[in-house]
């Protein structure tokens, strides 16, 4: 299928990735990841997006992947437990996006706005920060919550989370991968912990597909996690995994302390 075939006829895909809270195994929420039909050479994102940028369509594929998830959320959990939706920044920027089309959705959806977390993507380097702090300003009056997305990679710099002061930071799977038996990677993920919890926000670790990474992320504070180990996207909510849930139920007792920060950064 062409983008334009995918685009006219809701041809987007949404999979769905628990986030794990990593002190008792509990499903905080889902990531939305978008893909496109099944088989065809544009079924993986990063084909999706080149076509997209190719033919100028960045903002109609970002809001059918937005509207997708919604459905998916829709279908699958929609009384309760958190979406994170990635948007790329130049669309939140964009007149049309400030119009309130996903204020709209979410009406006609019976969702509400704090279920959601606005995913600011690495795809584009955010040039102006004043105006996509003044944008991001309207989302988070509506109850959206806002998470910087690949932290320690690509775009995704101390400046971005020290300009968007995020619910949610994200900590890059580049970071993840091989943390237990690293220790520069260990102290750089100790110190987004700090940061992330010094600002009021939940630190999440991406790409956790090891069981010493898990136990690694445990024994450093981490709040979320998704990866792999824990589950592998899906078009329903997955069940987790049995290797990982034994070692997030282990750490009940002393993950108890977090909880006061879950809850914080639900309406900051």
């Amino acid at each position: 299928m062409t983008l334009e075939e995918i685009l006219s006829s809701d041809g987007i895909r949404t999979l769905l990735q628990p986030v794990v809270q990593v002190d008792d195994g509990t499903v905080y929420g889902y990531e939305a990841l978008s893909r496109g039909p099944a088989g065809s050479p544009l079924e993986r994102a990063e084909a999706l997006w080149r076509a997209a940028e190719a033919e100028g369509r960045v903002g109609e594929l970002d809001y059918a992947c937005r509207r997708a998830a919604l459905r998916a959320k829709q279908r699958w959990f929609p009384e309760s437990g958190t979406l994170f939706v990635n948007v790329d920044p130049l669309v939140v920027r964009s007149p049309s996006f400030r119009l309130g089309v996903t204020q709209q959705w979410l009406h006609e959806m019976g969702i509400d706005p704090g279920q959601v977390v606005l995913e600011i993507t690495e795809r584009r380097m955010i040039d102006d920060y004043e105006a996509f702090r003044q944008a991001l300003r309207i989302y988070r009056d509506q109850g959206y919550r806002v998470a910087v997305d690949d932290v320690g990679a690509g775009y995704s710099s101390l400046r971005t989370v020290a300009e968007i002061e995020p619910h949610f930071l994200k900590i890059d799977l580049s970071l993840v991968r091989g943390l237990d038996r690293d220790r520069a990677r260990r102290a750089v993920v100790r110190a987004l912990v700090g940061l992330a919890h010094a600002l009021g926000a939940l630190a999440v670790a991406e790409g956790v597909e090891r069981v010493e990474e898990l136990s690694a992320v445990q024994e450093l504070g981490v709040d979320l996690a998704q990866g792999f180990l824990l589950a592998r996207p899906a078009e329903e909510p997955p069940e987790l995994s049995p290797i990982a849930l034994p070692r997030l139920r282990r750490s009940r007792v002393r993950g108890r302390g977090r909880e006061r920060r879950h809850g914080a950064a639900t309406g900051r």
